[in-house]
């Protein structure tokens, strides 16, 4: 019996540390992608009123080795973070907020709400600054942050709102929007801006916890594919 060896023995290994390699680091980052849209899913699905776009958009993901470094490790790591951490754990485990020093947390009413597109139209600064005051509603805890509305009529004989001096409100130009100016302006002669409460409690909406032990399960499943695929390296 006669027995040869094809080629550099050391390039062989070599060749098949780096295919091991390279398997390992496949299977993490697929792991590691799956957990950050199984995160970014049930942010959507939390019934934030965003739709949960900030929290979702927050988690990130980083492979380590970073790319083009560690080529050869057979420890690659995959890290799923958020970039908002306070928030995700108070949803995660329900929390009790309450306001410093016996004053009241300020929360934004929807007609002082932002959007994506501007900020606050009012914010507690400029509240001082213009004379807000504090209106009774029918929850003892709560109160409204308002500013005196101001009406102004336009040359064609059309409505416009203001919160104070200069935050128009009721903007718009859809079907009925001058309707509901009129409306507005008949029953109202103030602007709730903020509701003042001395604590919010906010409820779980996000289970972190279910999301790691499936992640646990997807990186044994991922790297036992991608380790088969090598020719039955196990």
């Amino acid at each position: 019996m006669k027995v040869s060896i094809q080629g550099s023995i050391a390039a062989q290994v070599d060749q098949a540390v780096l295919e091991v390699a390279g398997a390992l680091r496949r299977g993490v980052t697929t792991a590691g992608k799956r957990t950050q849209t199984r995160l970014r899913d049930e942010a959507r699905s939390a019934g934030f009123r965003d739709g949960g776009r900030a929290i979702a958009n927050a988690w990130r993901l980083q492979v380590y080795p970073t790319e083009g470094k560690g080529e050869r490790s057979w420890r690659p790591a995959a890290l799923v973070f958020s970039k908002m951490p306070e928030v995700v754990t108070a949803f995660d485990q329900g929390a009790v907020i309450v306001a410093a020093r016996r004053k009241f947390l300020a929360i934004p009413t929807p007609i002082n709400a932002p959007n994506r597109r501007s900020r606050m139209r009012v914010t507690p600064q400029e509240m001082l600054r213009l004379g807000g005051f504090v209106r009774p509603t029918r929850n003892p805890s709560v109160q409204f942050w308002c500013l005196r509305l101001r009406i102004e009529t336009t040359k064609r004989g059309r409505l416009r709102l203001f919160a104070g001096r200069h935050s128009e409100i009721l903007t718009g130009h859809t079907r009925g929007q001058q309707q509901q100016r009129l409306d507005y302006a008949d029953s109202h002669s103030f602007v709730p801006m903020f509701f003042l409460m001395r604590q919010v409690t906010l409820r779980k909406r996000l289970d972190i916890a279910a999301i790691e032990q499936q992640a646990q399960l997807d990186l044994a499943a991922v790297i036992g594919t991608e380790l088969s695929r090598l020719g039955g390296a196990t």
